[in-house]
């Protein structure tokens, strides 16, 4: 068989491909999708972080790092940490929306900023010492 009869054949599959009808999926604006989950992981952190940080600090007669640890991970699992994460991602989704830009930026770009910044060092502070700590 030759490479223009294989070429050929080719370009007839792929006519006969391209009669195949498509849907066009609508992409959202990247900076509407980019607030979305910046609103989401700022939610989340505040339901980690807010009772999850105080209730591990108050509640446990155990020391060290393993107790804070076990304390924020136990409260996933505690219903106000979703109240609170749907609830903040509700409030930051809105406030990005908002039309007047310094009071998005009051709103929305400082505390969502402030408090992801604080959540990804937290996590970035307890993960080499989880690592470390797993090798024993």
């Amino acid at each position: 068989m030759s490479v223009i009869a294989i070429l050929q054949q080719l370009s007839i599959k792929s006519r006969s491909l391209s009669r195949i009808p498509t849907v066009a999926i609508p992409r959202g604006e990247p900076m509407a999708i980019l607030r979305g989950m910046l609103s989401a992981l700022a939610g989340v952190f505040i339901g980690l972080l807010g009772p999850g940080l105080f209730f591990a600090l108050n509640n446990s007669k155990a020391t060290g790092l393993a107790a804070v640890v076990g304390g924020l991970l136990e409260s996933v699992f505690f219903p106000l940490f979703w109240i609170l994460a749907v609830l903040f991602f509700a409030l930051f989704f809105a406030a990005s929306r908002l039309s007047s830009k310094p009071l998005r930026v009051l709103l929305f770009w400082t505390p969502v900023t402030a408090i992801s910044m604080l959540g990804l060092g937290i996590f970035s502070l307890f993960t080499p010492l989880w690592l470390h700590l797993r090798r024993g």
